[in-house]
């Protein structure tokens, strides 16, 4: 990921616009802004280049999500299994029915709000919905 704010902090640091950074980096506006709003991965070798041209570091331009917070997920994750593994069959139908139908209602809730979010519990749903055989194997 790159840090778009260090990226256009430097730009006017150094009075270039984003237009000649990217004449520069020879690349085309889309997949330049794409890599700035993170929906692409530049390639190492424009990342580089990047940097030579703005003069910063690769940790200068380069976001790592932190490993704490990836430990806090998978952790989670696990506490959620752990739950639903000591329920009985009932119980996780109950919790499979639940999750399917706040899936379903935030889906409809993003929709009418034409918004774009991210859907912490219809991907529980969906987890839970795509290994209700596998997890509901083993109570």
């Amino acid at each position: 990921m790159l840090d778009k704010t260090r990226i256009e902090t430097r730009l006017k640091e150094i009075k270039m616009t984003k237009k000649e950074l990217i004449n520069k980096i020879d690349v085309s506006e889309a997949q330049f802004y794409n890599w700035l709003n993170n929906k692409h991965d530049a390639s190492v070798e424009k990342i580089v280049k990047l940097c030579d041209i703005l003069n910063l570091d690769l940790n200068d331009v380069i976001v790592r999500k932190k490993k704490e917070n990836l430990y806090l997920e998978a952790s989670k994750e696990e506490e959620i299994l752990t739950i639903y593994k000591n329920l009985n069959e009932k119980e996780k139908n109950l919790l499979l029915a639940l999750a399917k139908n706040i899936e379903i209602l935030y889906n409809n809730d993003c929709v009418q709000n034409k918004e774009i979010k991210q859907a912490r519990l219809a991907q529980l749903a969906e987890h839970l919905t795509l290994n209700q055989g596998v997890q509901g194997s083993n109570p």
